[in-house]
């Protein structure tokens, strides 16, 4: 199942939300470590279908400033083909913060494998 250009950008807002209202309640961010799935698909309003080779979504707690966070990735070759847009789009770079960096960093890892129905 391929992600559209258009799927990714409205994640990236909707994730972009999800962390802000993390960072304002505890509550909330509680429940998003604990079922993420639920979260995504109460803030997207539709069901989160995750392909057939991944069983999860983990998210784990790393706004702790005086912590630097590693995150191990999984040993796996992707075979990912841009489109030309998309190609132009990465070329062209974004400047801003590092939370703002942090952001789209994560947004891309998940997005890239999080389709809806």
């Amino acid at each position: 199942m391929r992600v559209t250009l258009e799927q990714r950008k409205e994640n990236k807002e909707i994730l972009s939300s999800i962390f802000q209202k993390c960072w304002k309640n505890e509550e909330f961010k509680s429940e998003f470590i604990e079922d993420p799935k639920k979260v995504l698909e109460e803030e997207k309003c539709e069901k989160v279908v995750l392909p057939e080779w991944k069983n999860k979504i983990v998210v784990e707690d790393q706004t702790d400033s005086s912590v630097i966070y590693l995150n191990i990735p999984a040993n796996e070759e992707l075979d990912v083909e841009l489109t030309d847009k998309e190609l132009k789009l990465v070329s062209g770079g974004v400047v801003c913060g590092g939370v703002c960096l942090g952001i789209i960093f994560v947004a891309s890892a998940v997005i890239g494998w999080v389709a809806t129905e």
